[in-house]
C-alpha cells in the first residue's frame, strides 16, 4: 500500500470510530422509478467527486420493509471502478404492500489531494420507493 493509501485509509477508519461527523460528502441517490408489489429493483448512488483508490468505501443501507440484496456495500459494488466518479448498486425486492417507503443510507469514502490531504467523508443519502397497486386488467367483452 503506498503512502498516500495508508494515510487515507488511517483517515477513513478514524471517521468511522469517532463520533463527530466527518466533512459531508458530495454524493448523489439515484431516483426510483414505481414499482409493484413483489418486484425487484435497483438502488444507486454516485461519488460525485474522485475517492482515493485503494482505500475503502462504504455505504450501508437501512432499508426497513424493503428487501434488498446487500445491505453494506463497497467497492465490490461499484459499476466501474476505474470511473472518476463511482457508482455504487445493489438489487431490491418491493414489499408486497402498496405505499411509499424509504430507505436510508451512509456513505463513506475518502479523498486525498496532490499534496498528500486526505479527508474522510460520510453523506447521508434517502431513497424513495413508491409501491403502486397492480394494474387491473381490463375486461374484454
Amino acid at each position: 500500500m503506498s503512502p498516500l493509501a495508508g494515510a487515507a485509509a488511517i483517515a477513513l477508519a478514524v471517521v468511522v470510530a469517532r463520533p463527530n461527523p466527518a466533512p459531508s460528502g458530495d454524493v448523489q441517490a439515484a431516483a426510483l422509478p414505481s414499482v409493484g408489489p413483489g418486484e425487484p429493483g435497483e438502488l444507486s448512488a454516485t461519488i460525485l467527486e474522485t475517492p482515493q483508490p485503494g482505500v475503502p468505501i462504504e455505504l450501508r443501507l437501512r432499508a426497513g420493509a424493503v428487501k434488498v440484496t446487500e445491505n453494506r456495500l463497497g467497492w465490490s459494488s461499484v459499476v466501474d471502478p476505474q470511473a472518476q466518479r463511482p457508482r455504487l448498486r445493489t438489487r431490491f425486492v418491493a414489499p408486497s404492500e402498496p405505499g411509499t417507503y424509504s430507505i436510508h443510507g451512509v456513505l463513506r469514502y475518502v479523498t486525498c489531494e496532490d499534496d498528500g490531504v486526505c479527508l474522510p467523508h460520510a453523506a447521508a443519502l434517502q431513497w424513495t420507493l413508491v409501491v403502486a397497486e397492480p394494474a387491473v386488467p381490463l375486461d374484454e367483452g
